[in-house]
């Protein structure tokens, strides 16, 4: 059974921590980066969504399916779905 998420997590963190490590990955600054923007239009890539997801874990303590960032295409919604863990 899957432990809920960090109770230090917020919303606003998460998407700060995905702005700014996927603005990384796509060699970009994260206030290019709109939260609604299309991440697979942006270019992200599959590589990227893996690496991503280890990031995710290695930060919050949650096992995060590389498919989660590319099955949801905005920061928003991939934040969304990271913070219903009945929903991943």
């Amino acid at each position: 059974m899957e432990n809920p998420p960090s109770p230090s997590l917020t919303r606003a963190n998460l998407i700060t921590f995905l702005t700014e490590r996927i603005a990384k990955r796509l060699d970009c600054p994260p206030e290019e980066l709109h939260p609604d923007s299309n991440l697979i239009e942006l270019g992200l890539q599959s590589v990227d969504a893996v690496l991503l997801s280890g990031d995710l874990e290695d930060t919050f303590g949650e096992e995060v399916e590389p498919t989660l960032l590319l099955n949801q295409h905005t920061i928003n919604q991939v934040a969304d779905k990271y913070l219903a863990p009945n929903d991943r």
